[in-house]
């Protein structure tokens, strides 16, 4: 199973600090605002009310206007801007993979949603009939989502979330995605690169991913210096410390535990590739993001 972020560990991560259980879930009406480019571990679907915006996935804008749904995978690299001073307004749903997949990584569904971004548009716009009802399983899933005590909370937040995100696919490209996308000769290497971004936590080697690809270990790793500069172990390590600052900054969770949450086989190499990468220890990492936390929270310069 994908890395969980259990909660008893968040003091926040956006949002996502409110929530309970094993998966985090998080909702929200908000307005359509500058949002710089960053990335997270947690996906994220918008869903316009009103309002015009631009937002930028992977590199590639698409417009933002009421019908608009967008689809983010864990750590494509996005980012918002307005484009108007209009009222606006979106509902963002932000939450872990697994919470949706429930560990079916085989699934029909799990092929659609990781071919999101590469072989099918992480953007769509509907109108009419289908609109209306997309705003009416918002609407529930909204209505469930202020009810946690509920009997079944969590597989009716995931029924809800899974039919939105096939009517999302549907109003796409679904059709090219029926059988299993990294079948897809010419996008095999990004469908790699999501399912790395996904199961980065797990014990993902390159003989591994070749199994799971059937592609040989020496094109993958040739192409993997091609496409990035880095090496496969040096991306995968990226990720992982990348995931384990976003963890040291925005948790309470110790360091032994982020070791194992992000992947690394023991403490001493993740202490290693963390001093070689950022230069300092996670310990004083995690200091230096606590006194920037305080300087913007007490606008101290």
């Amino acid at each position: 199973m994908s890395k969980i972020v259990y909660p008893e560990y968040q003091l926040h991560i956006g949002g996502l600090g409110e929530t309970t259980g094993k998966h985090r879930f998080f909702m929200a009406r908000t307005v359509v605002k500058d949002v710089r480019l960053h990335h997270h571990d947690y996906v994220e679907l918008n869903y316009v009310l009103e309002g015009n915006g631009i937002q930028m996935i992977n590199g590639i804008a698409g417009q933002l206007r009421p019908g608009t749904l967008s689809f983010v995978l864990p750590h494509h690299m996005h980012e918002m801007r307005r484009v108007s001073d209009e009222p606006s307004a979106r509902i963002c749903c932000m939450f872990d993979l697994q919470l949706l997949l429930g560990g079916r990584d085989d699934s029909e569904l799990s092929r659609l949603l990781y071919g999101v971004g590469t072989s099918s548009s992480s953007f769509v716009h509907v109108e009419g009939e289908r609109n209306e009802r997309i705003r009416r399983l918002f609407q529930e899933l909204q209505d469930e989502y202020s009810l946690p005590g509920q009997a079944g909370y969590r597989d009716m937040i995931r029924s809800i979330l899974t039919e939105i995100l096939l009517l999302f696919v549907r109003s796409g490209n679904g059709s090219a995605t029926s059988g299993p996308v990294y079948e897809q000769k010419d996008n095999w290497f990004w469908q790699v690169l999501l399912y790395i971004h996904v199961h980065y936590a797990e014990c993902v080697t390159l003989e591994s991913i070749s199994r799971q690809f059937n592609i040989s270990v020496t094109h993958i790793s040739r192409t993997f210096k091609k496409q990035t500069g880095l090496s496969f172990l040096e991306y995968l390590q990226k990720i992982r410390i990348d995931s384990a600052c976003s963890l040291l900054a925005h948790t309470n969770m110790p360091i032994t535990d982020i070791t194992f949450e992000t992947g690394f086989e023991s403490f001493r190499s993740f202490s290693r590739v963390f001093r070689d990468t950022k230069g300092l220890t996670a310990s004083e990492y995690r200091k230096q993001a606590a006194e920037r936390m305080n300087q913007v929270k007490y606008g101290i310069p």
